[in-house]
């Protein structure tokens, strides 16, 4: 007769972990590089959309600014310089009128 071994969970191996301080300096690199990087792309998007830019976390912050970067550019909008199109006055006929509006026609001269 063979016994059949059984792991408990304490034999089971614990992940060791790290001190509460030793990643702090590490989080604050990682933390460093994403602020570098969206400072890098947004230096990369057109001028209308930088002002757009909300302030948010490093990780948000980045991931607006790849959405950001696949948007469509800004159409341009052509300078106008021209005057609007000047209308003739209509001549009305003042014959054909009903009586009062000949009388308002008159009185507007």
């Amino acid at each position: 007769m063979t016994t059949e071994t059984e792991t408990t969970p304490a034999e089971v191996a614990q992940p060791t972990t790290q001190p509460a301080g030793a990643g702090t300096a590490d989080l604050d690199a990682v933390n460093a590089r994403l602020v570098a990087l969206c400072d890098q792309m947004a230096g990369q998007l057109p001028e209308p959309l930088k002002a757009l830019i909300p302030d948010l976390d490093p990780i948000a912050k980045l991931e607006w600014l790849q959405k950001a970067k696949t948007a469509p550019p800004p159409v341009p909008v052509p300078p106008t310089d021209t005057a609007p199109p000047r209308t003739a006055p209509r001549q009305v006929d003042l014959n054909s009128l009903p009586p009062a509006a000949r009388m308002a026609a008159g009185y507007s001269k």
